[in-house]
């Protein structure tokens, strides 16, 4: 079962860039920023040494950067699962209260408010691009709108994203995966959401008060929510 599972991989692609970033930092205080010489010439045997300097500080410069510009995105990428992960606590209450109370009156509409959230988080863009589609920036990586929709598709061919999670090198060599991909963060929900409806098409609409069989199903689903949250590896 693929989870939502972000702190441990939010985590450590934040710490490997703040570790770049340190590295950065540290090189540009050691470049040497006074100048004692109209050009080069004026430097002699130093000439090299300042040239070497200074393409460093390029570096430098460019690295901070492309550091500020993925900030940005890791912060709407956080924003967005944070979103997701909303979506699917307030799903699972959802069913827990259903069960709870004994009725399924406001079930599938408040299931269906909660996935429509689901599927706005996950089609998340920022800058124009969507965030969690892989390489394919200009597609929508979940292709249905409705809870009803579930009933039709597989699980799998709800996702239009590809297997390329975005990554971003640094110092020319350095590779980090900074982008998640919505068919990893949304698999687990999207079978819980598609048991429940799959179920309704095959048994009708959930009643008031919920007869033993609806009730046994939904306690067996939520199960399936606990295991699209973080933490429940």
């Amino acid at each position: 079962m693929v989870r939502i599972g972000t702190a441990n991989s939010y985590t450590g692609v934040t710490t490997a860039i703040m570790t770049k970033l340190v590295d950065q930092v540290t090189a540009q205080n050691q470049v040497t920023t006074g100048k004692i010489a109209a050009d080069l010439a004026g430097y002699g045997g130093k000439a090299q040494t300042l040239a070497a300097n200074n393409t460093a500080r390029a570096k430098t410069e460019s690295s901070i950067s492309v550091l500020e510009d993925l900030g940005r995105q890791l912060d709407a990428q956080d924003l967005y699962m944070t979103k997701a992960l909303d979506a699917v606590s307030a799903a699972k209450q959802s069913v827990l209260s259903a069960v709870g109370l004994a009725s399924g009156i406001n079930l599938l509409p408040e299931l269906q408010i909660q996935f429509g959230n689901l599927v706005a988080a996950l089609n998340g863009q920022h800058e124009g691009r969507y965030l969690f589609s892989g390489s394919k920036f200009d597609t929508k990586p979940v292709n249905v709108t409705n809870l009803a929709d579930l009933g039709a598709v597989t699980v799998p061919s709800v996702f239009q994203n590809d297997d390329l999670a975005q990554t971003s090198q640094f110092d020319g060599a350095s590779t980090i995966k900074v982008g998640f991909l919505a068919s990893d963060l949304g698999t687990g929900i999207m079978t819980a959401f598609k048991n429940i409806q799959d179920y309704v098409n095959a048994n009708g609409d959930f009643s008031d008060p919920l007869t033993v069989a609806q009730k046994t199903f939904l306690t067996s689903q939520i199960a399936i929510f606990d295991a699209a949250r973080p933490g429940s590896t």
